[in-house]
């Protein structure tokens, strides 16, 4: 799945203007995650704890009786916030190399922010749009939402960092 999201990245531009080459390229990608889906059994091939994020905030806004962004946007934001988060830990001194080369396969977050750039997205908007206080409950309480579902939240909790880990995020944030 790496290779294909590499794949689409390096076409962003060619994909944004609507090349129809390109289109079928990612369109070929996104077969290839419902074929990886499929095998699975589940969608934890194309999916992890940045969907969690978008299903948190989807949940908490209805519940709410307010709004939340489409869904394609937050997994978006989510994936430079758990991108940021996995090169944070993948710098702390007790992970051990071999987790520490798995965290950084991963793009980091200005790579993200970059592709969100290119295609008119600002992550000021989903700050602006949910605020700490409820990004910082997606971090935290997001691993809730689906237990099968092992990911870099539920790894962060089982470390104990889970909190710290999502209040420095937020504090950056907000310098």
């Amino acid at each position: 799945m790496l290779a294909q999201a590499r794949r689409c990245a390096a076409e962003l531009d060619a994909i944004a203007a609507r090349d129809g080459a390109a289109i079928a390229r990612l369109m070929e990608s996104l077969v290839m995650a419902g074929v990886a889906i499929s095998y699975a059994g589940c969608s934890r091939p194309a999916s992890g704890c940045e969907h969690h994020m978008a299903h948190y905030n989807e949940v908490t806004a209805l519940r709410e009786g307010r709004g939340h962004m489409p869904h394609g946007a937050d997994v978006a934001y989510g994936t430079a916030v758990s991108c940021a988060l996995r090169r944070s830990l993948a710098g702390a001194p007790d992970i051990s190399g071999e987790v520490r080369a798995i965290l950084l396969e991963a793009p980091d977050e200005a790579e993200i922010l970059s592709y969100l750039g290119r295609l008119g997205y600002d992550m000021r908007e989903y700050f602006d749009y949910y605020g700490a206080e409820n990004i910082r409950g997606a971090i935290v309480y997001s691993k809730d939402l689906k237990k099968d579902r092992y990911s870099l939240f539920s790894f962060l909790h089982e470390l104990g960092r889970l909190e710290s880990f999502a209040d420095d995020y937020i504090n950056a944030i907000h310098k």
